[in-house]
């Protein structure tokens, strides 16, 4: 694939006017002299990248629950074995 004449910067603020702005995507194209295909297309990479965005956060959060149970558990096998070394060390 060849490189885009478009920078990120410029592909973003048009997505922007659609997604943000309620502007139609035949209509931005027009006011920026691009294709409405390529509108289209920058819009469709922003929802899938939205989308992976929001299941990374889910694999995130799903992961710092399961540290915070682990972190739980090591805690109280921790306050378990400095109970058992003071009752083994008053012996």
């Amino acid at each position: 694939m060849g490189t885009s004449k478009y920078s990120e910067g410029f592909k973003s603020q048009a997505v922007a006017l659609v997604t943000e702005k309620g502007r139609k995507p035949k209509q931005v194209a027009q006011e920026l002299g691009v294709t409405e295909r390529s509108i289209r297309d920058w819009l469709q990479r922003h929802a899938e990248s939205e989308k992976g965005e929001y299941v990374r956060i889910q694999e995130l959060e799903r992961e710092n629950r399961q540290l915070r149970k682990d972190l739980a558990e090591s805690q109280e096998i921790v306050e378990i074995l400095k109970k058992t070394a003071a009752i083994l060390g008053k012996r």
